[in-house]
């Protein structure tokens, strides 16, 4: 196989993984099998993200340890 047809197969198959990820993800109505926040790691990373620039990472810090509950 030559470097052209290399190039070209190549780029089918990334053009097909980029459109089945794009069909998943922009699609109305999509959720992730695991949901938007899958776990209370991930709750508690959004939450502190959110925090820092209202309260400050002092008074954050402050309030560990955190909990979360999936609801």
């Amino acid at each position: 196989m030559n470097q052209s047809n290399k190039n070209q197969d190549s780029n089918a198959d990334s053009t097909q993984s980029s459109s089945e990820n794009a069909k998943n993800s922009n699609c109305p109505g999509y959720k992730p099998k695991e949901g938007y926040v899958p776990d209370k790691e991930t709750a508690i990373a959004i939450a502190v993200a959110v925090w820092k620039p209202i309260y400050g990472e002092e008074i954050i810090n402050s309030k560990k340890p955190y909990r979360a509950c999936l609801q």
